[in-house]
């Protein structure tokens, strides 16, 4: 869903709710502390940038420990299977996502 401020529309995401997450870990004034530059509150825009940007560096650890995890046993187990072919998960954020499928399991 779109939530509209001041004519914007701003889509609720992942990165909205992130945000939120973040503001009540802690204290506004430690939010605004971590999300101020020269003085100044950083926009939401530039705040979910520097969200992402974090997301990326932590979606490359979780790659780098299922590869460690999983050793040679990971080309057998991160797979999909596309038209009759089977392919090895090749991509960042298919391996952290089939990862976090087999933590559930």
């Amino acid at each position: 869903s779109v939530l509209t401020i001041r004519g914007c529309p701003i889509l609720i995401t992942y990165w909205l709710e992130n945000i939120i997450y973040r503001y009540f870990q802690g204290t506004p004034k430690a939010f605004w502390l971590e999300f101020s530059m020269d003085g100044h509150n950083m926009s939401f825009t530039v705040i979910v940038t520097i969200l992402q940007k974090q997301h990326q560096v932590n979606k490359q650890d979780i790659v780098i420990i299922a590869y460690k995890k999983y050793g040679e046993e990971f080309d057998a187990k991160f797979l999909y299977q596309k038209k009759d072919k089977i392919h090895v998960i090749s991509n960042a954020s298919g391996i952290v996502h089939y990862y976090q499928k087999l933590k559930i399991i």
